[in-house]
């Protein structure tokens, strides 16, 4: 590989010609861009704040002379690693060094639904030899992002299950809407599946929702009612074998409707089936109609499927998707 000529390369001999993996993010021959993103409210500084934000690298977005992104252009690359480190959330991008920017050029990158102007700087090369020749890894000095204004749109700061004493199981989600504007709300789909490889203090407003399971001629069905109103609503559970076997239910469960500034909207979904441990994840696809059968008799309810989660349509909403976590009671 032909480096350019203004880099700067170091030698690095790997003992007994064992690559040092754990320096090594990208693979070799790549350059490395860590980026950095931290809000400037202490409040924010939080794990719920930083999940799901979606980072992204975009060097063909157009920007003016101000530093504002006029158009997306696409072309996004997405962390090779993504984690929130103390009080930031931190994203590791590898890109080819012929798309990289010279020094001093501009790109974007995304986090949520900001765009933040980087520039960009001299890379440095290390090299290093190992029994069967040598690598060479290419570093860009980290971007910081310090200081961020507070979120401005609608986090999902939980989703979890609960349990009554009777065993009736509870969906519980809660929402903030952290801008300075009512929010329209999202759409909530719950999904469920037999594999796990698919994945503050302010007042709180709680919205109970109640919800049910029926057969109509061999097709599961769930009703659900909106956070605003007690009437339940018929929707339709869909029922699909993924390409590994794995088994995919979706049921949409309706809108959570709107949010003011700064609220906290706690929406609880109540099963009127119960949660029987005995039964989670033993059930059957029949091949042809779709429908799910439990092992005994009836309709296998959704929320016995043992891996769970809940996905968000609409603007300004992150994340997108979270697991379900277990709540007072494991089922």
């Amino acid at each position: 590989m032909k480096l350019p000529s203004a880099s700067l390369i170091v030698l690095v001999l790997s003992p007994l010609g064992q690559p040092q993996t754990a320096e090594n993010v990208c693979r070799s021959g790549e350059v490395e861009i860590p980026v950095s993103f931290r809000f400037a409210n202490q409040a924010f500084r939080a794990e719920w704040a930083y999940r799901g934000l979606e980072p992204g690298l975009a060097l063909h977005d157009q920007v003016t002379r101000d530093g504002l992104v006029i158009r997306d252009e696409g072309g996004v690359f997405p962390p090779q690693v993504e984690r929130v480190s103390a009080d930031r959330l931190e994203a590791v991008f590898c890109l080819s060094p012929k798309i990289v920017p010279r020094p001093n050029r501009t790109f974007v990158v995304r986090i949520g639904p900001r765009r933040l102007i980087a520039a960009s700087r001299p890379v440095l090369w290390r090299a290093e030899v190992v029994f069967v020749g040598k690598r060479t890894f290419g570093r860009m000095p980290s971007i910081h992002f310090d200081a961020q204004p507070d979120p401005d749109w609608l986090i999902v700061r939980s989703a979890v299950w609960l349990l009554t004493s009777e065993g009736y199981p509870r969906l519980d989600i809660e929402l903030y809407n952290t801008g300075p504007v009512v929010h329209p709300g999202t759409e909530i789909l719950l999904v469920a599946t037999d594999r796990e490889t698919l994945c503050i203090s302010t007042p709180v407003r709680t919205a109970v929702v109640p919800i049910a399971f029926k057969v109509i001629k061999g097709d599961l069905f769930v009703e659900s009612a909106d956070p605003q109103f007690g009437e339940l609503i018929e929707r339709a559970v869909e029922t699909q074998k993924g390409g590994c076997d794995e088994t995919i239910v979706e049921a949409p469960v309706g809108p959570t409707g709107s949010l003011t500034a700064g609220e906290v909207l706690r929406i609880r979904y109540t099963f009127q089936e119960k949660a029987d441990p005995k039964t989670i994840g033993k059930f059957t696809i029949h091949p042809k109609t779709g429908t799910m059968y439990g092992t005994q008799k009836g309709i296998h309810p959704i929320h016995q499927l043992p891996f769970r989660r809940i996905e968000f349509t609409g603007p300004f909403v992150y994340p997108k998707r979270i697991f379900i976590t277990r709540g007072n009671r494991p089922f």
